[in-house]
């Protein structure tokens, strides 16, 4: 089948996009173009990877003032790119509300079907961000949202979510629904990839917390240093490291709070990686960092990726006490369950599992073989598989 999948928001070579579903479908004798983002405003490019036609369109700016303002001129370019350069598909792969309506208007157009892959909780997430112009937008956005999902929900062909809590909510309207997990490749946990030298440097001799993947407010990094500057009265060489993209106005702000607190010189900005780098900068950590706020409904039931990639490398996770985390840590065994409310209690439990070097070494076995055994792509790959063959049925 002739597949092409867009992302209005993500980039082309996004680590799920195209290293996991593209890649998979094009292994399974699929032709499969990606219309997404790059890595840059200027860019528009066009070329081939691993068998993939990918279009390369320019990144959305990072002020949400400046997305409301441009958004409308870059989806009517994304819709026409999409309509010209995406190919006549047989199924437009949709990984966004955005690209949805992109992809459903071309397909009613050319007689095609319309996959929605949906990664997060949309009408919740929508909200939030209205939220950012006035607090009292929340919920009429995110019921706004909702009508809207429950509408093209009935319009498309399959649906395949993130999420087991995502699952009930398409099912209502949607014949042919398949959860389909962010867990990373199974060859993570082999990967020989080296960390930056210099990175490398850098870190010796500390205890480095890490934290890997995209870095905005919604993450929780605001409140793993408000745990480090405790933290560092017990162990004076903790240090954090984020690796990941991270707007500069944030960055800006993570520092001004870095400063407050006493640690500004303790936390290292690595940057934006790929998924080839990833491993090596795994292997500098000794804690994985998942420290999510609970006044986000969907971050109860939402499956961080970080998590599994912290397994993967054999790293204990320190996580927020929410019913996702809480499931997930008693499955592999690899979590310690925290309330980052606390912070002086969150410091004196990651002191004392580092300080206990069996306790440590149980969790890094146990979170690794849960990831081999179910938390990776080779485990779930047939369900992806079976739905484009049930299409292409």
């Amino acid at each position: 089948m002739r597949i092409c999948m867009l992302a209005f928001a993500h980039d082309a070579l996004d680590g799920r996009i195209f290293l996991r579903e593209a890649r998979l479908l094009a292994r399974a004798g699929h032709a499969v173009r990606v219309v997404g983002r790059g890595r840059a405003l200027h860019s528009f490019r066009s070329f081939e990877q691993d068998g993939i036609r990918l279009v390369v369109l320019p990144r959305r700016p990072a002020s949400m003032a400046l997305r409301l303002m441009t958004d409308p001129l870059m989806f009517a370019w994304f819709l026409v790119v999409a309509m010209v350069r995406g190919g006549r598909a047989a199924v437009y792969h949709c990984h966004e509300y955005q690209s949805l309506l992109a992809g459903w208007l071309v397909a009613r157009m050319r007689g095609a079907r319309v996959v929605y892959d949906c990664h997060e909780f949309q009408p919740e997430t929508f909200g939030f961000q209205c939220a950012s112009l006035g607090r009292a937008l929340y919920e009429p956005a995110r019921r706004c949202f909702e009508r809207f999902e429950r509408f093209v929900n009935r319009r498309v062909d399959a649906a395949m979510v993130a999420h087991e809590g995502l699952l009930d909510r398409f099912r209502r309207d949607c014949g042919l629904v398949v959860v389909f997990p962010n867990y990373p490749s199974l060859d993570l946990a082999d990967r020989k990839a080296p960390p930056p030298a210099d990175l490398a440097r850098k870190m010796e001799r500390k205890t480095v917390l890490l934290f890997s993947g995209y870095i905005d407010p919604l993450r929780g990094v605001d409140n793993i240093l408000r745990v480090l500057a405790p933290l560092k009265k017990l162990k004076p060489d903790a240090h954090l490291l984020l690796v990941g993209e991270c707007a500069d106005d944030y960055r800006a702000e993570l520092r001004r709070l870095g400063a407050r607190l006493g640690v500004a010189d303790d936390v290292t900005f690595a940057g934006r990686f790929n998924e080839d780098q990833l491993a090596g900068f795994l292997k500098l950590g000794k804690l994985g960092m998942l420290l999510l706020d609970s006044d986000y409904p969907w971050h109860r039931y939402s499956e961080g990726t970080k998590f599994f990639q912290y397994a993967a490398a054999g790293l204990p996770v320190v996580v927020s006490r929410l019913p996702i985390y809480e499931r997930l840590s008693a499955e592999g065994g690899n979590g310690l369950v925290v309330d980052p409310r606390v912070p002086d209690e969150v410091a004196r439990q990651i002191a004392a599992l580092l300080g206990d070097p069996d306790r440590m070494s149980r969790m890094a076995s146990a979170g690794k073989e849960a990831f081999v055994s179910r938390w990776n792509l080779a485990a779930i790959e047939g369900r992806l598989l079976e739905l484009y063959g049930k299409l292409e049925r």
